[in-house]
Order: C-alpha cells, then structure tokens, then sequence
C-alpha cells in the first residue's frame, strides 16, 4: 500500500492524475454520494454524514472537486482523515490552487491573500512571501511580512534577505 505522499509523488514523477492512480489501485471505489452543485452545498451536506464512514470519504472527494480557491481546497483538507489518500488528494489541489493564486496576484493585497492561503512551509508559501515581497515598497510592509511566517522558515530568512536590501541602497 502506497503511502499519500508516494501516492503525490508518483503523481508528479508520471504526470498521471491521483484520482486516476487511487482508483487504478483500488483504493478507492467510484463514488455513491448524490451529487451536490456547489462548495457550499458540499458543506453543508458533511456536516450530516457520519463521521468516519465512506459516505464521509466521498462526500469529501466530491467537495473537493467543487473547490476553485486555494481557501476552500486548505478547509477541505483539514476536514480529510489525517494520513489518508484523501487527505493527499486535498493537499494536492490546495498547492495547485495556491500556485495559480499566486502566480494571478497582481498587488500587495492579493500577494498577502495567496500568502495566508498557501500550506505552510511549503512552496508555494515560499513562492507567495517572494511575491509579496516584490510588492512592499516600505518598511513595515516587510516587517509585517516578516511577522507573518513561522520562525526559522524559509519564507522569514528570504524577508530577512530583502529587509537587508533597505539597508544596503
């Protein structure tokens, strides 16, 4: 049995969709939710499964699908069993939405909006403090930027590296 993060591996070493890996190993069999139109509905419909039951799973996997913001796929992540294919599936969609909101940021606001969305400690979370960087124009921009980030991170050594750049010019 491959673990979520073999699982997430494979699928960026072969390109193939995890969906279609978990369902190609049998992990997970098509779902028998009743379909539900939009995040909100899926929401609200999980808050009525039985916790742990596999009516939960995929209702779960079926939320998912439904999210188009890095925000949303980060809540149905945390709501996904903890270790689970699922989970890995959540964590997946949540870095891919995360990049797009990121790469999309246009102004400091919306750099910090990606920033608070983005895993932590992850990539994208490195990739959202860069860009959030590239907008500040004073001090305390970076300093709050800065403050924002857990200790010994990448994302602070690289506020750290550009507060340094105000003192140098």
């Amino acid at each position: 049995m491959l673990t979520p993060e073999q699982i997430c591996t494979m699928e960026e070493m072969t390109g193939i969709p995890i969906d279609l890996i978990v369902s190609g190993l049998g992990l997970l069999p098509p779902s028998p939710v009743k379909p539900v139109g939009t995040f909100e509905e899926a929401l609200e419909k999980y808050r009525h499964v039985p916790h742990g039951s596999r009516e939960e799973a995929d209702l779960i996997l079926t939320w998912l699908a439904l999210c188009t913001t890095a925000k949303q796929a980060r809540m149905v992540f945390h709501y996904a069993p903890n270790k689970s294919v699922i989970q890995a599936e959540a964590l997946h969609a949540w870095r891919k939405l995360s990049a797009t909101e990121i790469e999309r940021a246009t102004d400091l606001a919306e750099a910090c909006e990606a920033q608070v969305n983005a895993p932590l400690k992850s990539p994208e979370s490195l990739a959202a403090m860069r860009k959030r960087l590239s907008f500040c124009t004073t001090l305390a921009e970076m300093l709050e930027a800065y403050r924002s980030v857990p200790h010994g991170s990448r994302e602070k050594a690289e506020a750290i590296k550009a507060i340094a750049t105000l003192f140098t010019s």
